[in-house]
């Protein structure tokens, strides 16, 4: 008897373990204090007409065997047009120019944090999508994604945060410019920042820096949390000022999905963050696709082609694209005139396709 019960209270320590640390590490995108949009004054912002098509490639890992993919091809494209309704809103669009398989374990089921810098396929943004994520070697937790910071050029995500979960569009988010909504509270590790008060009057200074999201306290209430509702008891949820806080619970950048909330919601002000953000970091802004574009007069024959525009690409003349190529031609109108020519072995693919963007 005594056997079984240390037996019992080890597995149940290991499952609380596991259910906390998925609890408290949903994404392991680090926290700044720094506003970096403060450092441009704002009349002195870019401000790019139009949509903002950002191109993106997208990494689908295996193991070294072949075995354990993280994803099939079609569930991420998926993932990837359920973003595109949601960023659509705020006039951002992103134009799939390829999909590799890569055998590696190691990137397959990294230890968190695990520098992807490597791997990036250039002139696109790179989703890196992974069979699982670790603390430590042999650890029962992880995250389901991170972005390398708060504005970036990839992430990297796991399978169990996408669908209703949207781990896709939270790591994107950071990726573009967004904080957590509960930035600089209790939930923040560091604390970094200063907390924002629960009538918003220092919104654009503390917090997410966001004006219109409400101030999030996360797992500052001191009480079991359980449903998708607030408030919950006080004072501990109260702020510095003793008034209630009242989160946006389906914000995209909140944690509330850990208590049954389904993330649904940006808003005005994320959106506008967001689009500042592309048009005014230069490694965001050349991931850009161009209004239109002419390729010709080239013969490839291996690697990858990645040739995006918003309104229209026209291929040729003697644009010859064979042998092991991995092309992918994507736009609202595509122009093939004579000259242009596909060739692909049993190695190569050419995919010439119509952008989700509007």
């Amino acid at each position: 008897m005594k056997k079984r019960s240390i037996f019992f209270l080890i597995c149940s320590l290991l499952l609380f373990s596991k259910t906390r640390a998925q609890y408290l590490r949903e994404c392991g995108t680090p926290s700044s204090s720094h506003d970096f949009l403060k450092d441009i004054p704002s009349h002195e912002y870019n401000r790019l007409p139009g949509q903002k098509v950002i191109k993106m490639f997208v990494v689908i890992y295996r193991d070294n065997n072949g075995a354990n993919q993280a994803m099939t091809e079609a569930e991420v494209l998926e993932e990837i047009r359920v973003a595109d309704s949601v960023y659509n809103i705020g006039n951002i669009c992103f134009t799939v120019v390829g999909v590799e398989l890569r055998n590696s374990t190691t990137y397959n089921n990294p230890i968190f944090p695990q520098n992807y810098s490597s791997e990036i396929v250039s002139d696109a943004f790179t989703v890196f999508v992974v069979n699982n994520v670790y603390d430590e070697p042999d650890s029962l937790s992880g995250v389901f994604g991170w972005s390398p910071g708060v504005v970036a050029t990839y992430m990297i995500t796991k399978k169990a945060g996408f669908g209703t979960r949207r781990t896709f569009i939270h790591e994107m988010g950071h990726a573009l410019g967004l904080d957590h909504t509960f930035k600089g509270t209790g939930h923040d590790a560091n604390n970094l920042g200063c907390d924002e008060l629960a009538d918003g009057s220092n919104g654009t200074t503390c917090g997410d820096f966001v004006q219109d999201t409400p101030a999030d306290p996360y797992q500052r209430c001191g009480t079991t949390i359980s449903g998708c509702s607030f408030p919950y008891t006080a004072p501990a949820c109260k702020d510095a000022n003793n008034q209630s806080y009242n989160p946006q619970m389906t914000n995209y950048m909140s944690y509330w999905p850990n208590y049954d909330c389904n993330r649904t919601t940006f808003t005005t002000n994320q959106y506008t963050r967001m689009q500042d953000a592309i048009d005014n970091n230069a490694s965001l802004t050349a991931l850009l696709a161009p209004n239109t574009k002419t390729v010709s007069n080239a013969t490839i024959s291996s690697g990858f082609v990645k040739e995006a525009a918003v309104s229209s690409i026209t291929a040729g003349p003697n644009y010859i694209l064979n042998s092991s190529v991995k092309a992918r031609i994507t736009s609202s109108q595509i122009i093939l005139v004579p000259g242009f020519l596909a060739q692909p072995n049993n190695a190569g693919i050419i995919i010439i396709t119509p952008s989700l963007c509007q």
